[in-house]
């Protein structure tokens, strides 16, 4: 190669070295400056109204006490007994008496009726948990209509004679009345309509004996139990219902012997604790405590004008389990009762 060629060749690699280096490099983007994104607050959410709890000032545990006419003057039996204090003036004292014994709250309502006792039981789900002392025809219905079960019932009398009900029994000293199903065609004798032994029973074993009572000859009413009695001895009631206890203190020898029992019920409890299934099994259990206590001891007036009762002792559904199936036997829909 000739020495032009060589300067050439050399002139022509140093061009394209000048022309590479002087390409414009890329250009980076700009940076984008950051903006700033506001913290959102956040929003409290709507009160939720919380419930409060039972027993408390605000919430007391309301206790239903049937307080009748009878219920007064069976606390006072004679003229010579003390007074036993008004159901109205016990009532403040016995729920400070409770709330001392188990720290809980308590109302006491008195009311005049069975069916009102029932009502505020039944309500319980309402809002006003009410516990309620009751008949045992009373209870027999709460429990059906699954209003609540037994606590506790009252007693009455001491050692052997001490018992919580007592049996309707229908006598006779007709020859030709053998039987509940012979009283069709007969007169029949009760101490008042609303009398529970001597008519509210009876009227369950003569229905279940397929008698109605336009079957009867007559009803006649009585005032006095011992009349009653001789009037049966001496024929003019073919047949009469009354308690048993009474009958067995009223009744003479001789009208023991004249006389026949045609039927006699379960024992009737005289008044049974129910507590709804609202209220806490360990409340429930410190009322039953506190409640037998107070019966039984140096502040058992605060409850006799309320249950008259000599104390009061457990009871269980299981227990009277007896009642609710004799008065189930009468064909009574006791779910029914009190709608």
């Amino acid at each position: 190669m000739n020495a032009k060629m060589q300067y050439l060749m050399i002139g022509a690699i140093c061009l394209l070295l000048l022309v590479t280096s002087c390409r414009r490099l890329p250009v980076a983007p700009p940076t984008v400056k950051p903006s700033i994104t506001p913290t959102p607050r956040s929003t409290a959410l709507p009160p939720i109204p919380t419930s409060i709890p039972l027993g408390t000032t605000s919430n007391p545990v309301h206790i239903v006490f049937v307080v009748s006419q009878d219920n007064q003057s069976q606390a006072t039996p004679d003229s010579n007994a003390t007074a036993e204090p008004s159901a109205a003036s016990t009532a403040s004292d016995l729920e400070k008496a409770l709330l001392g014994s188990t720290q809980i709250n308590v109302k006491v309502d008195v009311v005049t009726s069975d069916a009102d006792a029932l009502t505020a039981l039944c309500a319980s789900p309402k809002g006003t948990v009410s516990a309620a002392w009751m008949g045992g025809l009373s209870y027999a219905a709460a429990f059906a209509q699954n209003c609540g079960s037994a606590a506790l019932e009252v007693q009455r009398g001491s050692g052997a004679s001490a018992n919580t009900g007592d049996a309707a029994r229908i006598i006779s000293a007709s020859a030709d009345i053998n039987a509940v199903a012979d009283l069709a065609k007969h007169t029949y004798c009760r101490l008042g309509y609303t009398d529970m032994y001597s008519w509210l029973l009876p009227s369950l074993m003569i229905h279940n004996a397929g008698i109605g009572e336009s079957d009867l000859k007559a009803i006649n009413d009585y005032t006095d139990a011992s009349q009653m009695i001789d009037d049966v001895v001496g024929g003019k009631c073919d047949a009469a219902g009354i308690s048993a206890s009474q009958f067995d203190t009223l009744a003479s020898a001789s009208a023991k012997a004249a006389v026949h029992s045609l039927q006699q019920s379960v024992s009737v409890p005289f008044d049974v604790l129910v507590f709804p299934p609202l209220l806490p099994l360990a409340q429930q259990q410190e009322l039953t405590t506190a409640l037998m206590a107070i019966a039984g001891g140096k502040q058992a007036n605060l409850l006799k004008s309320l249950l008259n009762q000599d104390a009061v002792v457990a009871a269980s559904d299981s227990d009277l389990s007896g009642l609710r199936t004799f008065i189930s036997g009468a064909g009574i829909d006791l779910a029914q009762a009190g709608n």
